[in-house]
């Protein structure tokens, strides 16, 4: 939430934040008082095109459990999937228990790796 309040990125409707390099990546936090230069700040308003009033919702639409919706987000649905795949890769593999992944609302969408805002405008 640090990044949204600085200016770093915007909240898509997957509620992940998409930057200028889009939605697959992640954030640390470190607050202090340097001065970071303006470079990295979002020049739009919207970086979803679906908040942005444009046709999208490929979100939603990928979301494997309708935990996404156009106008909100069952972060039980969600949760209950991410605690699927904790005993799903625990049973098949080595990795720690704390892999709880799905990301399919941010793979493969037009904000994956860019601000598709930006694109059109």
């Amino acid at each position: 939430h640090l990044a949204h309040l600085t200016g770093l990125g915007r909240f898509g409707t997957h509620y992940m934040m998409i930057t200028p390099g889009g939605a697959c990546g992640r954030f640390g936090s470190l607050v202090c008082e340097a001065d970071l230069g303006e470079n990295l700040l979002m020049e739009t308003e919207h970086a979803c095109l679906l908040k942005a009033g444009k046709s999208c919702g490929k979100c939603v639409e990928m979301c494997p459990v309708n935990a996404l919706t156009e106008d909100g987000f069952d972060r039980h649905k969600c949760w209950d999937r991410l605690n699927e795949n904790i005993r799903v890769l625990d049973y098949f593999s080595d990795l720690p228990k704390s892999t709880d992944v799905c990301a399919k609302c941010v793979a493969v969408l037009p904000c994956s790796f860019s601000n598709p805002v930006q694109r059109v405008l």
